[in-house]
């Protein structure tokens, strides 16, 4: 299984989208939709994805805000509270969740782990 990250323009839609309709516990917030409006209303905010793909699927997503400002580049996933956090096939392993929050700090928090 690969990790790979997608900035909004380059996510496989249809299979963000699957992954999104399959798994339970999906909030409004990690649609396509919502990212989206996000990306048009906040210009300085660039939606990105990690997703961990196996055998042209996408098992397990966690989309993110990525932002520099004054030299300071944060993540967040989501601005402002948005409850989006991972999003998981559920036929996927449940530590795929860990998998990815761990991969999001090792690239995107210089060492800090404020999960």
């Amino acid at each position: 299984m690969e990790i790979a990250k997608y900035h909004l323009d380059s996510v496989d839609r249809d299979k963000w989208a699957q992954l999104t309709v399959s798994c339970p516990s999906t909030t409004p917030f990690c649609l396509l939709e919502w990212l989206e409006l996000l990306d048009l209303g906040f210009p300085a905010w660039h939606v990105h994805f990690i997703v961990m793909e196996q055998d042209g699927r996408y098992m397990a997503g966690l989309p993110l805000i990525v932002s520099a400002a004054a030299g300071v580049r944060q993540s967040h996933s989501m601005a402002h509270g948005s409850p989006a956090g991972p999003v998981l096939d559920p036929d996927a392993d449940p530590g795929l969740a860990s998998a990815l929050l761990s991969w999001w700090a090792d690239h995107y928090c210089a060492g800090w782990q404020a999960i």
